[in-house]
């Protein structure tokens, strides 16, 4: 995802406000000082993930009625799980969260736990597609508050096309008022009208409005921002596997640290084939070959370096590429 994130030059508090807001989505939260080391689920079962469990924020809570009590405890118990996808598949990291589930709940809450495991499944997929379109962030940085407003209204969208508005309340209501702020953040500071003085006072009061869960969300994603430039600046500058596991080791722990070396890996070998695809297609359209002929090739072309789940991801891109060379010309 590093290289979904824009760089534009507006900053708050030294950093950049565009990077702050792409980092609302990133689900992948830094080791704090004050939360024990926590191993990711693995293929032991759920009974050896208990103990890893217990010492989340949060838990599954029932009423009176045994329905499930909705809060950010649920979410926290889903991407719990669900962080161990990217080694045992969807699948086996659902199973597991589903039979350790079982354990913990009656019904009715156990059925209203999968089903809306159900929902938030599907919206995680579409937030992948949806994050995983490349841009390039406008340099004019009125249209680049407009961008991350787009932004924001289609990540909000998003959430509720799949989850009801009392579980985006729930999931999402810190993380939605933390870019409202900083989307008037952005207001405030390109306001040419505005004396330092008055513009501080401005900035106060935003933060001021800030509920207490916000300012919780903006002080743990200001966390992971300043480890993200840190990570993008050590990647541009080519350090070694080595230097960047040590560098990441001081703030992750062990497994999250291997899980995100090995989606470096794959996004390096990822971009190296993409480059050599377009390469071979650039080369397919300056031949002699009819536009279908042409049209048709590059369909196999794209089929035979791909897979099924990739060609999404290289849509997008062509598209990108497309509307770039047009608008170059």
């Amino acid at each position: 995802m590093a290289g979904l994130i824009p760089r534009p030059g507006v900053l708050v508090w030294g950093v950049s406000v565009a990077c702050l807001f792409s980092a609302l989505a990133v689900t992948l939260t830094p080791r704090s000082a004050d939360k024990p080391r926590l191993a990711a689920p693995s293929e032991q079962g759920p009974a050896a993930m208990t103990e890893g469990y217990r010492h989340l924020d949060g838990d599954l809570k029932v009423d009176a009625q045994h329905n499930l009590v909705i809060d950010l405890g649920v979410r926290d118990y889903f991407d719990y799980f669900l962080s161990a996808a990217d080694r045992t598949g969807v699948d086996r990291a659902t199973t597991l969260l589903l039979e350790d589930a079982d354990a913990r709940l009656d019904e009715p809450a156990l059925g209203q736990l999968q089903q809306l495991l159900g929902d938030y499944l599907d919206y995680r997929r579409a937030r992948q597609v949806l994050m995983d379109r490349p841009y390039v962030p406008p340099r004019d940085p009125h249209l680049q508050r407009e961008m991350l407003r787009q932004q924001a209204r289609q990540l909000a969208s998003l959430r509720r096309q799949y989850l009801d508005e009392a579980v985006v309340e729930a999931f999402f209501g810190a993380e939605e008022a933390y870019s409202r702020f900083i989307l008037g953040t952005l207001d405030v500071q390109l306001r040419a009208d505005l004396e330092p003085a008055a513009r501080l006072r401005a900035l106060d009061e935003l933060r001021e409005q800030l509920p207490a869960e916000a300012r919780e969300t903006g002080r743990r994603h200001g966390r992971a921002l300043g480890l993200q430039a840190e990570i993008d600046r050590l990647l541009r500058a080519g350090v070694s596997e080595e230097q960047m596991r040590g560098f990441l080791t001081l703030h992750y722990d062990p497994p999250a640290v291997e899980r995100m070396l090995a989606e470096q890996r794959e996004e390096r070998l990822w971009r190296t084939r993409y480059h050599d695809y377009r390469r071979q297609l650039a080369a397919l359209r300056r031949s002699d070959l009819a536009p279908q002929d042409v049209a048709s090739r590059a369909t196999e072309l794209r089929r035979s370096m791909f897979s099924g789940e990739e060609l999404l991801r290289v849509e997008h891109y062509d598209a990108f590429a497309n509307n770039k060379n047009e608008a170059s010309r």
